[in-house]
């Protein structure tokens, strides 16, 4: 009985709370490295309690069962603007030192969004990347597609460990 009552109580903790998650690919490079095993906060989104600069875990519009790791850029109502590699919100040039100087690729020059109610503009860190699958190719993303906070990266150990910044 006991056992049974740890699988239930660790199960809802997994469905509701904290669930391991681990990056595929490079799109948030320098931040998070392939193979990167996190811990995603799925608590703190209940209330739609969504910041800029926050790395979230989300359902992809086209979804292929993979999950996608991207940082919150725009709220809803902000204006993007992406011109000669920098990222501007309402005008104002976004403070990014998370990618590392690097210039932010377009497909197409300028990029401006005005990010709908209730949606949300995600891009990887790794901003050079030509193909990346963020709000630059697919669009906005609802609310509901976002899961939970990436937070805390638990494996690999050494300076890297410890809570997401």
């Amino acid at each position: 009985m006991e056992l049974v009552l740890v699988i239930v109580m660790a199960l809802i903790i997994r469905q509701f709370f904290f669930s391991p998650t681990v990056v595929q690919g490079t799109s948030m490079h320098p931040t998070l490295e392939p193979w990167d095993f996190l811990v995603e906060n799925k608590w703190n989104l209940r209330n739609g309690e969504v910041e800029r600069g926050m790395i979230v875990i989300l359902d992809p519009p086209h979804d292929d069962g993979r999950e996608f790791i991207k940082r919150v850029i725009g709220l809803p109502g902000d204006t993007i603007h992406i011109v000669d590699g920098v990222v501007s919100v309402n005008g104002k040039r976004l403070d990014e030192p998370y990618v590392g100087g690097v210039a932010t690729w377009t497909d197409t020059n300028p990029l401006t969004v005005v990010v709908p109610e209730g949606e949300y503009f995600v891009m990887g860190d790794n901003r050079a990347y030509m193909q990346s699958n963020d709000s630059r190719s697919f669009g906005t993303i609802p609310l509901k597609a976002i899961k939970g906070q990436a937070t805390y990266r638990y494996f690999p150990f050494g300076e890297s460990f410890g809570p997401i910044k």
